[in-house]
């Protein structure tokens, strides 16, 4: 029987990348296997997200065209930060900063829900319109090219 893969950190390849890198750089190795937070959930709402987290740094060979040559060589030795994960839990994938101005966040849930209650009784008494769930919007059932010179009012959907 296959084991379950539960969340917590485990080896995960992740690119050698530093922010300040000039473009004509490239680091050597490009990648290398750091704790990240992996494994899976009891929902397909839940996520495994890292719970404390901190920074090492790994030593990278730095190589770059030297003096205008079009062949690359050694130019440093440099230390480069990593961030790794060193506990994990599942939590909500979605979380308030997924919620628009018609939502709120229902952690209990793991969901946005609507707030704009008063605009989804309109909506649903027009029939050229549809409400859309998961913005909390009212949209037209169908949009139209118009001829030059005119245009769709997203209002009356004409």
């Amino acid at each position: 029987m296959a084991v379950a893969a539960v969340c917590k950190p485990e080896l995960t390849t992740v690119p050698i990348a530093e922010e300040n890198k000039k473009s004509n750089t490239i680091y050597w190795p490009s990648c290398t296997r750091v704790e990240r937070c992996g494994g899976c959930c009891s929902h397909e709402l839940l996520s495994c997200k890292p719970t404390a987290t901190k920074t090492i740094h790994v030593q990278v060979v730095s190589m770059g065209y030297q003096d205008g040559s079009s062949r690359m060589g050694y130019t440093d030795t440099i230390m480069v930060p990593l961030e790794i994960h060193t506990a994990c839990e599942c939590g909500c994938k979605l979380t308030a900063n997924d919620c628009n101005q018609f939502q709120e966040y229902v952690e209990s849930e793991c969901r946005c829900k609507c707030v704009n209650k008063d605009d989804y009784v309109k909506c649903s008494q027009n029939s050229q319109k549809l409400w859309e769930p998961s913005t909390c919007q009212c949209k037209c059932k169908q949009q139209r090219e118009c001829s030059t010179g005119h245009y769709f009012d997203l209002n009356t959907c004409s």
